[in-house]
């Protein structure tokens, strides 16, 4: 079960990435066969490159959020993640709070496991 959470992890990993490289490249392809005036294109080429912007820096805060659920993923809280991992729950967390709540999970049922 723990090898079918890693790879639930890389693969929305790799699906982000991916995401982020075409709508780069869409970006780039787009801003480059503008037609019209000079200030026409730097108006299309300024919102090409705002708009992109936006994309990294949403695809950057998923892709930490995901990196945590990694980082954190142990057998003892494997449940909790997988509840994470379902309709991507985790979006719902800013980082800080994701990581919290994994740590603290993770090290309390390890405390109990190795306490029993």
């Amino acid at each position: 079960m723990l090898s079918e959470a890693h790879l639930i992890l890389d693969s929305k990993i790799k699906y982000i990435e991916k995401q982020a490289l075409c709508n780069l490249q869409d970006c780039v392809c787009g801003s480059s066969a503008v037609p019209g005036p000079a200030k026409d294109k730097a108006t299309m080429l300024t919102q090409n490159f705002e708009w992109m912007l936006q994309q990294i820096q949403s695809r950057t805060s998923e892709l930490k959020q995901l990196q945590i659920i990694r980082c954190w993923l142990r057998e003892e809280n494997l449940n909790k993640v997988m509840i994470l991992l379902h309709k991507d729950a985790y979006l719902q967390y800013s980082e800080e709070s994701l990581e919290k709540q994994l740590k603290h999970n993770a090290l309390e049922l390890m405390r109990m496991k190795y306490m029993a």
